[in-house]
């Protein structure tokens, strides 16, 4: 174990291909239990920027090329997924991606087929997370594919949660979805950092509900890092409104 961040990307430069470049120096620290997000224009990095902390880089021909990621203090940069996963560092990737013709139930028990848990832990596991969504509990025997897209989204954390992360990587969980839906869920998350000390870093375009919720806040901007800080510092300030508005050139100022 270590006293610094649980999850720490380190001047991280991506390229696909071989040529292009994705990002360039990104840095952000995920302490335990820290809710931080990762936010920025579409095409900023924040996709790329989780698939690099997950190593799922390969299968877009993308790779990390400089910098360093390390979990728990150890250098993971290319360590197997099936290793991350088992360690405690999931993704739950955009677009909910359910198994459409296994039931909301069978799809959350897959998230926990990886760390090879018992009935038990399953049956423990599927009761904390119709706890944390309720809704769930009352379609958990229809087809993932027949429900509405929030319950899909809750159904793709739920899988994730399955897993027992230690860090839950989340890419817009938001995309979609009704506002109201959207406040459901980033609640939920809320509560996960607050009650289990799970640290999430998730990946959103929508700026106003990431910062209201999150404690730190990552500014992407061309694959670099823009900005970084308190979320509600930064939510306060005129240039990230105008920013999200579009009304604002480039960020260049950096905050601690």
């Amino acid at each position: 174990m270590t006293s610094g961040p649980l999850l720490e990307l380190d001047a991280v430069e991506v390229s696909y291909g071989g040529a292009i470049r994705a990002l360039s120096g990104v840095s952000v620290a995920v302490p335990a239990g820290a809710f931080v997000a990762l936010i920025g224009a579409n095409g900023a990095g924040k996709t790329t920027t989780l698939k690099a902390a997950a190593n799922l880089l390969p299968v877009d021909r993308g790779a990390v090329t400089a910098g360093r990621i390390s979990f728990e203090g150890e250098d993971v940069t290319h360590q197997p997924v099936h290793r991350l996963v088992r360690r405690g560092l999931v993704l739950a990737p955009e677009g909910r991606r359910c198994f459409r013709s296994l039931t909301v139930e069978e799809n959350l028990i897959t998230g926990a087929l990886g760390r090879s848990s018992t009935r038990a832990e399953q049956r423990e596991d599927l009761d904390k997370i119709y706890a944390l969504f309720p809704r769930l509990t009352e379609v958990r025997r229809s087809p993932a594919g027949l429900v509405s897209g929030g319950e899909q989204q809750m159904v793709a954390i739920g899988r994730a949660l399955a897993s027992r992360p230690r860090v839950l990587l989340l890419d817009e969980p938001s995309m979609g979805l009704a506002p109201l839906v959207v406040e459901h869920i980033f609640r939920a998350l809320k509560r996960l950092t607050t009650e289990s000390g799970l640290a999430i870093l998730v990946a959103e375009q929508n700026a106003a509900i990431a910062l209201r919720h999150a404690d730190r806040a990552v500014v992407l901007e061309n694959g670099r890092t823009a900005l970084e800080g308190d979320a509600k510092a930064l939510a306060a300030r005129g240039d990230v409104k105008a920013f999200y508005l579009g009304r604002a050139p480039s960020i260049e100022t950096r905050v601690a």
